[in-house]
């Protein structure tokens, strides 16, 4: 393995355990799910208001790209999770590990599953490209998206 290359695994335990971590740090009671549970990484409620959520976490070691001086950040996501996108108080959060090492806190996208569905905050790629059948999607925020989403934490009720 290639010294600056994290094992899949780790870069998704990391970004699920940096959400837990920042929810429990603004007051929400936070648990992970047992390993293997489809599409739910962390349930979060809030002892204030008595709500809660269902979180899917998304991350990617370097989000960050750039093409035609566009730039966007792009994580895989499930052709699964795209199909069945449930709404109400499920959000997915994609988490942005900016490489690792001393630069910082990871950026989180935060993004409540009606603007997946309509890809109004972020758009969502099919790959391979049509005629082919999808095997593949990719979440692409860009800086424009990003403003509705980036480390807003407060839009989780």
């Amino acid at each position: 393995m290639a010294k600056d290359k994290k094992d899949k695994a780790l870069v998704a335990a990391a970004g699920v355990h940096y959400v837990a971590f920042k929810l429990s740090s603004l007051g929400y009671a936070t648990g992970l799910t047992a390993p293997g549970v489809e599409n739910v990484d962390l349930l979060a409620a809030n002892p204030r208001t008595l709500k809660s959520i269902s979180i899917q976490v998304k991350t990617a070691q370097k989000a960050p790209r750039k093409s035609k001086g566009v730039e966007y950040c792009v994580w895989p996501i499930s052709k699964k999770l795209v199909n069945t996108l449930p709404s109400g108080t499920f959000f997915i959060i994609f988490v942005d590990l900016r490489g690792g090492g001393s630069n910082g806190l990871p950026d989180a996208y935060i993004v409540p599953s009606k603007y997946m569905k309509n890809n109004s905050w972020v758009e969502i790629e099919e790959y391979p490209k049509p005629p082919k059948a999808p095997t593949a999607y990719w979440c692409n925020i860009d800086d424009v998206q990003a403003s509705n989403s980036k480390n807003r934490w407060d839009l989780i009720p």
